[in-house]
């Protein structure tokens, strides 16, 4: 994709492009030449609809497709190949399992069996790419991302935030989502926390209702009636039930094909300040070793209401969950 492009360019083998008014094209040679017709030029190409550089799931950055972008499906399946082995792609600049090509149905393919997206990055079946749990306002403490605390029973290791009561998931896709798709249950008690759904760009967040903080080993459910231009969630995971499991799920979610819900765990113990998901004497020596501070408290210190100070507030806290062990996840 390209905006504005002035130079010398090989314009024979300039294909399947996104090309914004006001270029200037000239072949290798210096003389005028003219785009062959499958590249979009102009007004059309003017508003590629991108998201920003963004982590999109995989190892580097990409700019996002929105759903009404001109790139998709107006690509050439033949072209979107290694250079070096002419081996088709079998995913897009992320990797696996971002599948390339994917045909989105509803809309029409730039000639008969070409419909791979232009660009790095390929809109396929929505998938769960990171999960943030974190308080709402202000955020005296950092919101904590799950993106590579996955894969093993660190994932229900005691989330190092106070007053945690938002959790955000970030999709690979643009969605479609409504409250009716999320619950948000403590494992422990059975009982499920009410809140409220918002949706930014490719980001779900479920904040609490005010004055509820998240509290106990918590189980996150996005059902597989949310849906991207490319079908519906993939969102299988497998989730570990103690400290020390491995081999668990990491991201992206899902097993490469439509349907699935996304279940995931995480642990809120208020007072675990060393996190070790049991409340204790040794919790108690750090809140005493930081007492008194006003401000700029982290969740290790003692901080655990999440207002920045450590005080006898948080050893309340402390103390109404001494005893607490949720290093197995219930059954």
């Amino acid at each position: 994709m390209g905006h504005n492009l002035v130079g010398r360019f090989d314009v024979a083998n300039m294909k399947y492009n996104l090309i914004g008014t006001g270029s200037i094209i000239y072949d290798l040679d210096g003389s005028s030449a003219a785009l062959d017709s499958t590249n979009f030029t102009g007004t059309t190409a003017d508003s590629p609809q991108l998201g920003s550089l963004s982590n999109n799931g995989g190892p580097t950055p990409t700019h996002s497709l929105m759903n009404d972008s001109p790139a998709i499906d107006k690509g050439s399946n033949a072209l979107a190949s290694d250079p070096l082995s002419g081996n088709l792609f079998t995913s897009d600049q992320r990797g696996a399992p971002f599948t390339r090509p994917w045909d989105i149905t509803s809309i029409a393919n730039v000639s008969p069996g070409n419909f791979v997206d232009i660009g790095a990055y390929e809109i396929g079946l929505p998938k769960v790419i990171e999960v943030i749990v974190s308080d709402s306002v202000p955020p005296a403490h950092t919101p904590y991302s799950f993106a590579t605390a996955v894969g093993s029973g660190e994932q229900i290791r005691t989330v190092p935030v106070g007053g945690a009561n938002r959790v955000q998931v970030r999709f690979s896709e643009v969605v479609t989502i409504s409250a009716s798709h999320v619950t948000v249950q403590n494992a422990n008690a059975g009982t499920f926390f009410a809140g409220n759904l918002s949706l930014s760009g490719t980001t779900a967040t479920w904040t609490l209702n005010a004055g509820v903080f998240f509290r106990g080993q918590i189980i996150l459910r996005v059902d597989d009636g949310v849906s991207g231009l490319g079908g519906f969630l993939d969102g299988e995971w497998t989730n570990p039930t103690s400290l020390s499991s491995a081999g668990t799920s990491v991201f992206p979610s899902g097993d490469g094909t439509a349907g699935g819900y996304f279940q995931f765990y995480f642990t809120v113990l208020s007072g675990d300040y060393n996190r070790t998901n049991i409340v204790d004497a040794a919790d108690w020596v750090l809140w005493k070793k930081f007492n008194g501070t006003t401000s700029g408290a982290l969740f290790w210190m003692g901080d655990a209401n999440g207002d920045g100070a450590v005080n006898q507030a948080d050893e309340y806290i402390r103390t109404s969950m001494f005893g607490v062990d949720y290093t197995q996840w219930p059954t």
